[in-house]
């Protein structure tokens, strides 16, 4: 952050950015990152606690995009629109996404890498190409779980972080999959973590171990499905995995989707049951499920 200072700082005295950018990237950024990690560090270890981030700790340290979108806004002074335009698109399709989340597309696409410190070393028109083939993947992958799985809208969207992984396959496939198999392959490996909440622990960590392992991209997703299944022990869906659980559960999505795919129909009308159709008497609701 301390050389970008000097940087925003030159480009705003020609006019390229907005005045006061290099400041925001030496305090906001600098001095604010590193005021945190002396913080936090000392606190733990003064008080005698293991040297582990909490979940508010990590909270805290969320902060950092902030710091990366500033900087990002003002070499850029349209990225803060382009990203709500992105987000209000898919909202208006069903699916409620957080700016978090869609940085955290941005930056796997860009940089291969987990932690959003990651983006300080991305330029200008690398995040711009990289929102635009984020966006880009997203809108594929969402056509793809919604047809293929009938998980079409936002409750029943589960496993979000995955997509970060699957965006940056898809990215790195020149856009598309090129196959039924690479397709049902991947949407497997999504299901597993949906069900088995692969990303509900220690995102970032999770994150990094996959990217890991998508480097041979021509075995990324055997490698994938065989790291999960190594940490999950298992990937067999028992009867009693969907005793005693209530409809904010991993495994409410997956009744919903077997409802989709297996053409569920009102027993009075003998419509399809959707979630986006017109009228109670076709619309698929709890109580169906």
């Amino acid at each position: 952050f301390v050389p970008a200072g000097f940087l925003l700082n030159a480009a705003s005295a020609v006019g390229l950015v907005a005045p006061g950018a290099g400041v925001h990237a030496w305090m906001a950024g600098a001095a604010g990152t590193m005021t945190l990690a002396v913080m936090s560090r000392a606190t733990l270890g003064h008080t005698g606690q293991p040297l582990t981030a909490s979940r508010a700790t990590q909270a805290i340290y969320l902060a950092i995009i902030v710091a990366a979108l500033a900087r990002v806004c003002a070499e850029w002074p349209p990225a803060r629109e382009e990203l709500r335009s992105a987000l209000g698109k898919w909202a208006r399709s069903g699916f409620d996404f957080s700016l978090d989340w869609l940085l955290r597309n941005v930056n796997v696409v860009v940089t291969g890498k987990a932690l959003f410190s990651a983006l300080k070393d991305v330029d200008t028109a690398g995040f711009q190409q990289g929102l635009k083939q984020a966006k880009k993947a997203i809108d594929y992958l969402l056509n793809i779980v919604s047809g293929r799985l009938g998980l079409d809208h936002e409750r029943v969207l589960g496993g979000r972080y995955a997509f970060p992984i699957m965006s940056r396959y898809v990215v790195e496939n020149g856009g598309k999959l090129s196959s039924a198999q690479q397709r049902d392959k991947l949407l497997y490996w999504y299901v597993h973590t949906l069900l088995w909440g692969r990303y509900a622990g220690s995102t970032e960590s999770m994150l990094m171990q996959d990217l890991t392992a998508m480097e041979n991209h021509a075995e990324a997703l055997d490698r994938l499905i065989d790291q999960l299944r190594t940490w999950r022990g298992d990937l067999e869906v028992r009867p009693d995995n969907f005793a005693n659980w209530s409809v904010g559960a991993r495994f409410y999505p997956m009744l919903y989707m077997l409802t989709r795919v297996g053409e569920a129909r009102d027993w009075d009308t003998g419509l399809p049951l959707k979630a986006n159709l017109l009228g109670k008497t076709s619309r698929l609701e709890i109580h169906h499920i």
